[in-house]
């Protein structure tokens, strides 16, 4: 059949699933409809070949905000079916109230046994924007983040990733994860990620900054430059712990599995 190339008028009905709400009819005049998946390109369809358009609209499932137990408010972000704070973690005491050691020496944090958190360079002005940096012991506590909420496990990682792109290799657990996940995830601009900030686009709200790191000798490193990301995900074999890295010159995320528990990453917790 050959599609008329004049303009049609086309009634779309517009099944909306939601409680309360009903079934409505909108009246337009176009020839073609963009469809979209996720952030994928569009695909372009004939409006004569489509009978009707049935969705279902989900309310939303997430807090606008939430607070840890020494004050803190974090703004939420939903993400498909996953609610993920939009800042990282600030707190220095878990959930149940007890303290996080924090203002360790170069040679305490090394050696440290237990949880511990820094602010970057011991610079406390940096906290209420970047977050603290926690090791590995704190974020695979289960009362680091706040009630309800816990820290992301590569199964979880996994989730968003698929959401965002629709055939990411989730199953390869050191993967650098196309640049549609990276760049959709890290905050436009340069007033936080230097120069170029990569193919940032920050479509998904998740607002990903680069906080930097401690490393196990102790020395901070990477502000401006890199945002790395603790999971709650152990790799068995070698004892190390995944965590996902983002960059200033790249659009990717990475996973890497090599770092060991004196190591100072950002906490995002995501909801249960």
């Amino acid at each position: 059949m050959l599609f008329r190339s004049m303009r049609i008028k086309i009634l779309l009905f517009l099944i909306v699933l939601f409680s309360g709400v009903k079934a409505q009819t909108f009246t337009n005049t176009y020839t073609t409809m963009n469809v979209y998946f996720n952030n994928r390109p569009a695909v372009q369809y004939p409006i004569i070949a489509i009978d009707t358009i049935t969705y279902s609209v989900n309310p939303s499932v997430c807090p606008a905000t939430i607070h840890d137990t020494d004050g803190n408010i974090y703004n939420v972000v939903q993400i498909g079916t996953q609610c993920w704070m939009k800042e990282n973690l600030k707190t220095k005491h878990n959930s149940n109230g007890t303290a996080i050691p924090s203002g360790l020496t170069n040679f305490a944090w090394g050696n440290a046994t237990f949880p511990a958190c820094a602010d970057y360079n011991n610079d406390s002005s940096l906290v209420p924007i970047y977050g603290r940096l926690y090791n590995a012991i704190a974020a695979h506590s289960l009362n680091l983040c706040p009630v309800g909420w816990h820290v992301p496990s590569n199964a979880d990682w996994g989730i968003l990733y698929s959401y965002i792109d629709t055939f990411p290799d989730v199953s390869d657990l050191t993967g650098d994860y196309g640049s549609l996940i990276g760049s959709s995830i890290k905050e436009v601009g340069i007033t936080h990620w230097a120069s170029p900030n990569e193919g940032a686009t920050n479509y998904w709200g998740f607002s990903a900054l680069p906080s930097g790191m401690r490393n196990s000798g102790g020395v901070y490193s990477g502000l401006n430059n890199y945002g790395y990301f603790w999971s709650s995900s152990i790799n068995s074999y070698g004892g190390t712990v995944y965590y996902k890295q983002l960059y200033f010159d790249k659009s990717t995320i990475v996973m890497w599995e090599g770092s060991d528990y004196n190591s100072g990453y950002s906490v995002r917790c995501l909801k249960d």
